[in-house]
């Protein structure tokens, strides 16, 4: 019998729709936990804005107190010289003392929909506008408002926090889709294809004229869907064998 090139072995085929698979599930897996790790960041950021206008509120209600706008530029140029701060913006309720320092997003009116209005005891709220998050706050001295501020920073931060995490998972999904390249090739070619090329070489060497053939080695304990097709070629091949031989008898 002529030997029928194979093109492409059906563990490769098995193997090119299991990696298919899985990086199909990866991605989506990927893309749900990035999505986690930046609202994760974003938050991150949002506390440490929080904290600084915490932190921030008693020094600035007191100089707006005194009316030192010197003083007041110093306390806002520190924090704007934060690598996590994009802008930062103040006045007092008299808009005599108004400082602006980096990018800060306009808005249309108090009930921007970017704002994401809650209460709470510090007046503070956090807010989302194009590509800039931030604070807006009062600024509170001797139990009056005394001015308002506003922090904001860039979402180019998170994406910068990002690289790092974007990178591992990444290198992560590859390392482990060529590690597992080389598992189901050796799986294929050292199991697999083995013994499918035993079944191909016993149809090669069927002789239907003489009624011989060289029976499979067939392993008793590898009693899978290839086992069966082995015990079947064997069953096969000894019928033909047993139906030649009757025919020889009664043409001779």
């Amino acid at each position: 019998m002529k030997k029928i090139p194979i093109r492409r072995h059906v563990a490769t085929k098995i193997f090119l729709l299991l990696l298919s698979g899985y990086i199909f599930i990866t991605i989506i897996l990927t893309s749900i936990y990035m999505i986690n790790q930046y609202n994760e960041v974003k938050q991150r950021a949002f506390d440490n804005q929080k904290m600084l206008l915490m932190a921030l509120s008693p020094s600035l209600g007191q100089v707006t107190f005194d009316g030192d706008l010197d003083q007041l530029k110093s306390l806002l140029q520190g924090i704007i010289e934060s690598p996590t701060i994009s802008g930062i913006a103040y006045s007092d309720i008299t808009n005599t003392m108004n400082v602006r320092f980096g990018s800060i997003p306009k808005f249309d009116s108090k009930d921007d929909k970017n704002k994401i209005n809650k209460s709470n005891p510090y007046n503070i709220t956090q807010f989302q506008k194009n590509s800039l998050f931030g604070l807006s706050g009062k600024i509170i001295s001797n139990n009056r408002v005394v001015g308002n501020i506003i922090i904001s920073s860039s979402r180019s931060i998170i994406f910068k926090e990002l690289k790092t995490i974007i990178f591992i998972v990444i290198l992560g999904m590859l390392i482990q889709t060529f590690l597992l390249w080389i598992f189901f090739r050796w799986v294929s070619m050292v199991y697999l294809h083995r013994r499918l090329a035993d079944i191909t070489n016993g149809l090669n060497h069927l002789e239907p004229v003489t009624g011989k053939f060289k029976p499979l080695i067939v392993d008793s304990k590898e009693k899978d869907e290839i086992w069966a097709i082995q015990k079947s070629f064997n069953h096969m091949a000894t019928k033909l064998e047993i139906t030649r031989n009757k025919l020889d008898k009664k043409l001779f």
